[in-house]
């Protein structure tokens, strides 16, 4: 789960204040290329493609297929451009997206899910590791008295 660029399924979050107004957004990224959006700015959650290289994910602006084949390409021909783009690219990883070229007015996605998970599965392969070594000790002790 570490390695994987993006926690597919899993909610990544944003919560600021910004002048005194709170905003709390939400992004969930699913393998199939589209990405569904929810924030307190709008009622309805609305639904996106995704397009992922390099260790940056862009939100794409395609309605259709074709759409998303067609702004792909031109991501792949210019990628430089593309990044430069404000709110187009961000940096991400299983734990969280950042908004690339916005420097103060950075957003930062959060998947606290995937935290929690990581910790709670290295937390378990440690006391699964401590387990195996014990099980081994005893096992050499109890061959070493026969």
């Amino acid at each position: 789960m570490i390695a994987r660029p993006i926690s597919y399924g899993m909610t990544y979050l944003n919560s600021v204040v910004y002048e005194g107004y709170a905003f709390e957004g939400t992004i969930t990224f699913y393998p199939n290329g589209k990405v569904i959006s929810k924030n307190s700015t709008f009622d309805d959650p609305f639904e996106m493609y995704y397009y992922y290289k390099d260790g940056y994910v862009f939100t794409l602006i395609a309605k259709t297929d074709e759409d998303y084949e067609a702004e792909v390409a031109r991501i792949n021909e210019n990628f430089d451009e593309a990044l430069a783009t404000p709110f187009y690219a961000s940096t991400t990883n299983a734990f969280k997206q950042v908004a690339v070229g916005l420097d103060e007015a950075a957003t930062t996605y959060t998947c606290k899910s995937a935290i929690i998970f990581a910790l709670a599965g290295g937390a378990l392969s440690l006391v699964l590791v401590a387990l195996t070594a014990t099980a081994f000790s005893l096992s050499k002790k109890a061959k070493a008295e026969k």
